[in-house]
């Protein structure tokens, strides 16, 4: 089995998460969400901010926050195929967006609908970024 038996819900985490969130805190339309995360969350993040909307009460308005989420490719770093294993391992299809799937048809391109550098153009809500110029854990990888 290529999940190895591994069981992959993070979608299901997400969408609970912000049920849980409008539950307790009582968020109405009229309101404003940021969600975001730091590294690896920031690009969980990333790629499910276009699908918050549709977590949530119509009306609540949702901006992304996104700490260091856009690694950059280059010939000597595997986050590429880190993150297409990722996208095997996890199934994450169901968050690659439409219009990233259409601009990367090719399966082979599709793990960068889950990377920051390919998948910022496609996302359609406002965000901010937030990206040091040296990211100690890419640095680190790089040197690997």
């Amino acid at each position: 089995e290529e999940t190895f038996g591994w069981h992959f819900r993070g979608q299901v985490v997400v969408e609970s998460m912000f049920t849980e969130l409008v539950r307790t805190f009582g968020l109405k339309p009229g309101d404003t969400m940021v969600f975001g995360g730091c590294s690896a969350g920031a690009r969980g993040a990333l790629y499910n901010l276009d699908y918050v909307p549709g977590m949530i009460p119509h009306g609540i308005r949702v901006v992304g926050l996104f700490d260091a989420a856009f690694w950059v490719v280059t010939t000597n770093v595997i986050l590429p195929q880190q993150t297409a294993m990722v996208l095997k391992l996890s199934n994450a299809t169901a968050r690659l967006g439409d219009r990233c799937l259409a601009h990367f048809p090719d399966p082979d391109e599709q793990w960068k609908c889950l990377y920051g550098e390919f998948r910022a153009q496609f996302i359609s809500l406002p965000f901010i970024v937030i990206q040091s110029q040296y990211d100690s854990f890419q640095l680190f990888t790089a040197l690997m």
